[in-house]
């Protein structure tokens, strides 16, 4: 099975990372756009301040009064006069209230609060919205001894610094789509490199099967990390497996040794007693049901033996051998109900002849025994440039598909087996050989009913 770049697992990773990028970018923004509103302001601020002290310097105190000595040219600039963004809103109040002066464009407005009485030392600077406009306005209290005598307010608007912070805000939704996908991938590529050990894992532990225990994980990480440390630990369990599985292979092969050969003996006794002919028939019915069962016996130890020795099956004795021979056997040992093709000349094959025949024969004979007595086991052979396809094909039940992937599994027996004669290691049989042969073998669902067995194989060209 493929890795999917988009499990659940992966989606869920993704979503978070997203998630939490996208809540540090907006805090971000929050953050930027509120200093960037404070540093306007404070750009703002320093000119109003400029500006109030210029005009303080017209106001004469005298007593307990303050007044303007003479409206000079600064009280007559025309931004007292205009409403635009460099326009300025002044009023000048001394402390009992009284409007000394307030500036042309005043009456523009509805009214700026005065914050009166101040009683302050230091310039303070508030922001109002009147009549629609944000305006940023300081207060300069005058005094002199430590005597309040009155204020100066000085108003301007903060429409340049919002036009340039909805520039800004403006940029930001029109780039954030950009952003989202950027994020995205950041998110997807972490999610990725986060996952990428546990698909080594899985890849690693897909591959490893009975007769190839040597592969061990080897992606890069520190053993103190929970990654290395799942790393050790699969290692030394497979380890551990190696070792067990290696001694229950000696344990099959030294028994599966020591059963042949009394079980030859025994059949050879018994085949030389039934040449004798008994006057007790039930004697004589007896000694072939044993040498029947014997056969059986010897044909599920030979099983074994190969099965034990699945690392070697197919290579120990590997030669170069025609499919047509192969196939020849097997027409003289099912001279009815199995169909064969005609054409299978200039094919051939390398591995273990005898196991390869011995594959075969499983499969028919499971073909045979599961189809109806008057069914008929079809064997089909696909020519390719590099490789062979032969299928077997019966009329029997079918598999159910729940049951495929574990057919070849040793002493496995379906629900649809469980009336018939066997023992589960025909197909283990088979998988064994034919994997051995750089081969794969594929179960199919027949039709209109029944079951097809797809071998593969790679072809060797002869000149």
């Amino acid at each position: 099975m493929k890795n999917k770049c988009f499990t659940k697992s992966s989606l869920r990773i993704i979503a978070f990372n997203t998630f939490t990028m996208l809540i540090f970018y907006a805090v971000f923004n929050v953050f930027f756009f509120a200093l960037l509103n404070r540093q306007l302001d404070k750009e703002i601020d320093l000119t109003l301040r400029h500006e109030m002290e210029h005009f303080q310097q017209g106001i004469r105190l005298q007593g307990d009064s303050m007044k303007i000595a003479n409206l000079n040219h600064e009280f007559n600039e025309h931004a007292l006069k205009q409403i635009n963004g460099k326009a300025y809103l002044l009023q000048i109040v001394d402390r009992h209230g009284k409007f000394l002066y307030q500036s042309p464009n005043i009456r523009h407005l509805s009214g700026i609060p005065i914050r009166f009485p101040l009683y302050s030392d230091k310039t303070t600077f508030v922001t109002y919205r009147v009549d629609g406009y944000e305006l940023r306005t300081g207060y300069l209290p005058v005094k002199k001894n430590g005597k309040f005598y009155g204020l100066i307010q000085l108003s301007t608007f903060k429409a340049a610094g919002k036009k340039i912070l909805n520039k800004i805000l403006f940029f930001d939704l029109v780039s954030f789509p950009i952003i989202l996908l950027f994020i995205l991938g950041i998110a997807y590529l972490n999610a990725q490199q986060y996952l990428a050990p546990i698909r080594k894992i899985i890849q690693v532990t897909r591959h490893i099967s009975i007769r190839d225990l040597n592969q061990r994980l080897t992606f890069k990480a520190d053993p103190s990390d929970e990654m290395g440390q799942l790393r050790d630990t699969l290692n030394h369990l497979f380890d551990r497996l190696q070792t067990q599985i290696n001694e229950i292979k000696q344990f099959t092969d030294n028994a599966s040794h020591q059963l042949m050969s009394p079980l030859t003996v025994m059949k050879t006794e018994l085949e030389f007693i039934t040449r004798r002919k008994h006057q007790n028939t039930e004697c004589q019915q007896s000694f072939e049901i044993l040498i029947q069962q014997t056969d059986r016996m010897i044909d599920i130890v030979k099983t074994l033996l190969i099965l034990a020795k699945d690392d070697q099956a197919g290579q120990t004795e590997n030669a170069v051998f025609p499919i047509e021979k192969i196939l020849n056997r097997l027409k003289s040992f099912y001279p009815e109900r199995v169909h064969f093709p005609k054409e299978t000349s200039d094919l051939f094959l390398k591995g273990n002849p005898d196991y390869f025949l011995m594959a075969l024969q499983n499969i028919i004979d499971n073909a045979l025994k599961y189809s109806p007595e008057d069914g008929v086991v079809d064997v089909e052979l696909q020519r390719g440039r590099q490789q062979v396809r032969i299928r077997i094909k019966d009329q029997g039940p079918g598999i159910p598909d729940d049951e495929k992937g574990r057919i070849f599994e040793r002493f496995y027996r379906g629900r649809q087996t469980s009336d018939k004669e066997g023992y589960g290691l025909g197909l283990s049989l088979v998988e064994s050989v034919i994997k051995n042969m750089e081969g794969k073998v594929v179960v199919k669902d027949n039709e209109p009913h029944g079951t097809v067995f797809e071998i593969v194989l790679k072809t060797l060209h002869l000149e």
